[in-house]
């Protein structure tokens, strides 16, 4: 059993590339796995807004996860990231 189709993950990946540019042969491998982190710490935070709101009385919290929810954990996941980069690349320069 195949968990995802490898061919169309390339194709995906080569048409963000430069025509002159080549994908390895295990780079749709890592593409894959990085992607279902993401998508396992998407779940996680929408799950935790989910809570938070279930908490502060809001009862149709407490057993669907709506769009305000993956919104704000999109916005926050992505806030993150950009200031870990922002700082990793202080920290580079520095060195």
């Amino acid at each position: 059993m195949k968990v995802y189709q490898r061919e169309t993950m390339r194709r995906m990946i080569k048409s963000h590339l430069d025509e002159d540019q080549r994908l390895s042969s295990e780079a749709d491998i890592l593409f894959f796995l990085a992607y279902q982190l993401f998508l396992r710490r998407l779940a996680d935070e929408a799950r935790v807004r989910m809570q938070y709101d279930a908490a502060a009385g809001i009862t149709s919290s407490k057993r669907s996860m709506s769009k305000r929810h993956v919104v704000g954990a999109v916005q926050f996941i992505l806030r993150r990231s950009a200031r870990l980069a922002t700082s990793n690349a202080t920290r580079r320069r520095r060195s």
